[in-house]
C-alpha cells in the first residue's frame, strides 16, 4: 500500500503503513521522535524529514488524496490500516469509490470507513 520513510536528524526507518497506529508511534520513538503521529504532517520540517511510497495500486489512489500540509502522518496511517483491515465487499467498493472521486480527502478516507458495516436480516 504505502511506505514511510521517516528521517530524523541522522536516524532513518522505514515501514508499511498498514501497521497499527501505535507501533508506528513505537517506531517514531525509537528514533528519537516523541511527537505523536497525529501532530506531524507531511510538509517536511527542518528536522524531521517524512517521505511516503506507494508501493501498489491502492497505494497510488491513497496518496491522491494526500495534502502534505494539512493531513498528518497518524491519519494517513489510519487510513492505510483502515483499508487493510477492509473484507472483500468493503474494500472492493472503497476502491470504486476512490477511482470515481468519491473520496478526495484523507478526511473523507476515514469518514467513509468509520461507517457502520450494514447488517441486514434474513427473513
Amino acid at each position: 500500500m504505502i511506505t514511510v520513510g521517516v528521517r530524523f536528524l541522522d536516524k532513518t526507518f522505514f515501514a508499511e503503513l498498514t501497521r497499527p497506529p501505535a507501533e508506528l508511534a513505537g517506531h517514531l520513538q525509537s528514533i528519537g521522535v516523541l511527537t505523536s503521529p497525529d501532530n506531524i504532517t507531511l510538509d517536511n520540517a527542518r528536522t524531521l524529514k517524512v517521505e511516503l511510497y506507494p508501493s501498489d495500486e491502492m497505494g497510488m489512489l491513497l496518496m491522491k488524496l494526500v495534502n502534505k500540509y494539512r493531513d498528518t502522518l497518524g491519519g494517513v496511517n489510519r487510513l492505510c490500516h483502515g483499508v487493510n483491515r477492509l473484507d472483500d465487499k468493503r474494500y472492493w467498493s472503497f476502491r470504486d469509490m476512490l477511482t470515481k472521486g468519491k473520496i478526495k480527502t484523507v478526511e473523507q478516507g476515514l469518514a467513509e470507513l468509520n461507517k457502520p458495516k450494514r447488517i441486514f436480516k434474513v427473513r
